[in-house]
């Protein structure tokens, strides 16, 4: 592990409100200025507004990008065929995006009502969620349940969450299954949580198949006693 902290890691908290807060600290570090908020998305949300618009081709680059291929290619793109000299290995997303809104933009009728029902309906998911400075406008994100805060409960909780420390693009070869037993035990409840990841990705896919480092966490209510961990 390096011994500094640096923007690409800059989402490693639970909740997105923190995380966003840390990202545009980074920011306004380097840049100077500090953006209006930070939209977090995974790829899911790409792939089906890539079925609506169809093929995409940003300037510069000889490949059509789709919903079948937008994973492995933006993986190509961002691990090996950067522009070493330059150094910017995500400059492909950066000229991806301008691209892609503007084939969004141009949507009409049935096309344009089933882009915008796939993105709500991702943001219902949380596979996109909103962070803004503007109190306001937050206020409304957290009313409709896309802020990615933790939620306030007055009974039990449990969250585990992972997050990917390593180079490797393998999550999507994580498969992750969270069991919990709860005996009573007199007065005392004790749960029991068992989290399993299995390693899913082919061992000659130097991107799928790469070492998942990651860093395992388990949240409880503020109350809950540790009583040991093993494995």
């Amino acid at each position: 592990l390096v011994p500094f902290w640096t923007f690409h890691d800059a989402n490693w908290f639970l909740d997105v409100p923190t995380s966003a807060k840390t990202m545009l600290q980074f920011y306004a570090q380097d840049r100077g200025f500090t953006p209006d908020g930070v939209i977090f998305l995974n790829p899911g949300v790409m792939e089906d507004l890539l079925r609506v618009t169809g093929p995409v081709r940003p300037d510069k680059y000889q490949i059509d990008i789709t919903a079948d291929n937008f994973v492995a290619a933006t993986e190509q793109q961002v691990q090996f065929n950067y522009d070493k000299a330059l150094n910017n290995p995500k400059q492909f997303l950066i000229d991806l995006v301008p691209t892609m809104l503007t084939k969004l933009s141009r949507l009409s009728g049935p096309d344009a009502w089933r882009a915008l029902a796939l993105t709500l309906k991702r943001a219902n998911q949380n596979d996109l969620m909103i962070y803004s400075g503007d109190e306001d406008y937050q206020q409304t994100v957290r009313k409709l349940g896309w802020d990615g805060s933790i939620m306030s409960v007055a009974d039990d909780y449990l969250a585990v969450v992972d997050t990917s420390i390593g180079g490797g693009k393998t999550d999507r070869s994580i498969e992750e299954k969270v069991e919990t037993i709860i005996t009573l035990e007199g007065s005392v409840l004790r749960h029991t949580v068992a989290v399993t990841r299995t390693h899913q990705g082919p061992a000659d896919d130097s991107l799928a198949g790469a070492k998942n480092t990651s860093f395992v966490r388990v949240y409880a209510p503020a109350d809950a006693q540790f009583a040991g961990i093993e494995g």
